[in-house]
C-alpha cells in the first residue's frame, strides 16, 4: 500500500453511505454499492510491505474501517447490511471487533455469519468469545460453534462432530417406463445471503422437492459451509429434516473432486460444471473427444461415490450449440457423464430447446428452467418464453431429473420467494397443458 492509497482509506461517511446502498430495492444499485464497499475495505485492510510511518498509517486505515463496520452491526440495521459488515470484518477486524460481532451470536438471523466471522479473526479474544458462546447457547447451535473451535485447533469434548455422522450413499435412479411426472427443484444461490439451513427451509416451504446447492460462485457460501461444518451425515440430516432431496451440487467454483465425497455421502446426485473454450471451425469433433477424455478422472470419482457429472452448455464454450450436443452424445462413452441443459444460452444462440432435449436423450441429467431475459424475467412464467413445449419435450424423453427453477440475480429473500412461488405455479400449469395435449 503506497502513501496515496493510505490517504484514500475510508472515512466514516464513505462506509456508512455505501452501506445504506446495500438495502436498495434496485438490485444493480445494491450490487454496485456492495462492490465499492468491498473494494474500499479490502484496500484499507489488505496486506502490504509497509514499514515505519507508512505501516502506522496502514494500521490506522484498517482500524478506521473496522470501527465503521462495527457501527453497521448496530440494532436496526437491515440484515443485508449487517451480513456484509460481518464478512468484511472477518477480513479486516481485530480484537476491537470481537465484542460487536460476539453480541450477534444471540441473534438467530445473524449468528451463523457472526460465528464464521469470529472463526476467521485471529487471536485469543475471538477464541474466548467462541468458547463463551458455546457454554451459553442452546443445543441447536452448539455443533456449529464446536466446529469453529475445532477449526481453530481447540479440542471440544461433549459435542459430537456432525461431520463424522455416518451416511450410507444411495444411487440416482431413472424413472424407467413409469408415466412421466414433473419434479421441481431450485438453487440455494437464490438465497446466498442466508445460511444453508434457512435456504433449505425457504425452498422446502415453497413446495420444491429437491435442491441444487452452489459452491462459491458470486460468494455463495453454502457448499463450502456444508463441507467444512456439516459433512455428509450432517447435510443429509438437514435435507431429511426439510424433506428435500439432494438433486445437484453446482461446482463452477472449486471443482468436483473437492466435493465428490460430500455429494456421494449425502445421497448422491448430479455435479454440474462447465465445459471448455469454444472449438474452431472443423475442430469440434477432435476438441470434444479430447475434452471428454480429460474428464475420465472425474467420471471415475463419480462412479466411486455413486454420483453423476453434468456439463452445462454456455455461450462461447465448447458445448454451446446443437452440433456440439450431437458431438457430445456421439462421443460420450461414460454412463455417469451427461449434459446440463441451459435454455438461456440456447435461446441466445437461436437454437431449439426442444431439439436439444431430443438430442441429449438419456444423457440429459440436469435441466435449468431458465429463459433468456433480464432480471426476474429469467424465471419461468415471468419472461416471454412459453415453457410448455419444453416440458412436453422433457416428458417425451422421460427426463429423470428435476426442472431446476433458476435465475441470475440477487433479490431479497422475501422477493425471491414470491418470484419462485409464481414460477412453481406456472410450471405446474405447463405440465397440465402438456398432459392435455398428449391425451388429445
Amino acid at each position: 500500500m503506497d502513501e496515496k492509497q493510505t490517504q484514500a482509506a475510508p472515512g466514516a461517511e464513505d462506509l456508512l453511505a455505501l452501506a445504506a446502498g446495500l438495502a436498495e430495492e434496485d438490485v444493480e444499485a445494491a450490487r454496485a454499492a456492495q462492490r465499492r464497499l468491498r473494494s474500499i475495505v479490502r484496500r484499507a485492510g489488505g496486506p502490504g510491505r509497509e514499514a515505519g510511518e507508512q505501516a502506522e498509517r496502514a494500521e490506522q486505515a484498517r482500524a478506521r474501517a473496522a470501527a465503521q463496520l462495527a457501527r453497521l452491526l448496530e440494532p436496526g440495521r437491515p440484515d443485508a447490511v449487517r451480513r456484509e459488515a460481518l464478512w468484511l470484518l472477518s477480513e479486516v477486524g481485530g480484537d476491537e471487533s470481537v465484542g460487536p460481532i460476539a453480541a450477534l451470536l444471540a441473534s438467530p438471523a445473524a449468528r451463523e455469519d457472526a460465528r464464521q466471522a469470529l472463526e476467521r479473526i485471529p487471536g485469543e479474544r475471538s477464541l474466548a468469545a467462541l468458547r463463551a458462546a458455546l457454554e451459553a447457547c442452546g443445543d441447536d447451535f452448539k455443533p456449529a460453534l464446536a466446529q469453529s473451535l475445532r477449526a481453530r485447533g481447540v479440542e471440544v469434548a461433549g459435542v459430537p462432530c456432525v461431520k463424522l455422522k455416518p451416511a450410507k450413499p444411495t444411487r440416482v435412479k431413472r424413472t424407467g417406463d413409469r408415466p412421466w411426472t414433473m419434479r421441481l427443484s431450485t438453487s440455494s444461490i437464490h438465497y446466498l445471503h442466508l445460511p444453508l439451513e434457512r435456504a433449505c427451509e425457504r425452498i422446502a416451504g415453497l413446495g420444491f422437492e429437491a435442491i441444487d446447492i452452489w459452491s462459491a460462485y458470486t460468494g455463495c457460501p453454502h457448499l463450502d459451509d456444508a463441507l467444512s461444518r456439516l459433512g455428509p451425515g450432517g447435510l443429509k440430516e438437514l435435507l431429511e429434516k426439510h424433506k428435500l432431496a439432494l438433486f445437484a451440487f453446482s461446482i463452477y467454483v472449486g471443482g468436483y473432486p473437492r466435493y465428490a465425497e460430500l455429494l456421494g455421502g449425502a445421497g448422491g446426485g448430479v455435479a454440474v460444471r462447465g465445459s471448455a473454450g469454444p472449438a474452431k471451425a472443423g475442430e469440434l469433433g477432435q476438441r470434444m473427444g479430447e475434452f471428454l477424455e480429460s474428464l475420465k478422472p472425474e467420471v471415475e470419482l463419480a462412479e466411486k461415490h455413486g454420483s453423476y457429472l453434468a456439463i452445462e452448455n454456455h455461450g462461447h464454450a465448447l458445448l454451446d450449440s446443437l452440433d456440439s450436443f450431437k458431438a457430445f452424445v456421439d462421443l460420450n462413452r461414460w454412463p455417469r457423464l451427461g449434459i446440463a441443459l441451459a435454455p438461456y444460452h440456447l435461446q441466445a444462440a437461436r437454437a431449439s430447446v426442444e431439439e436439444a432435449v431430443a438430442i441429449a436423450g438419456r444423457q440429459l441429467f440436469f435441466f435449468y428452467a431458465w429463459q433468456n431475459a433480464e432480471g426476474t424475467g429469467q424465471l419461468p412464467g415471468a419472461g416471454p418464453a412459453d415453457f410448455t413445449p419444453w416440458v412436453a419435450a422433457l416428458a417425451r424423453s422421460n427426463y429423470p431429473g428435476c426442472l431446476n427453477v433458476f435465475m441470475h440475480g440477487d433479490l431479497e429473500p422475501d422477493a425471491m420467494s414470491a418470484a419462485l412461488s409464481r414460477s412453481r405455479d406456472y410450471l405446474k400449469g405447463c405440465e397440465a397443458k402438456a398432459k392435455e395435449a398428449r391425451r388429445a
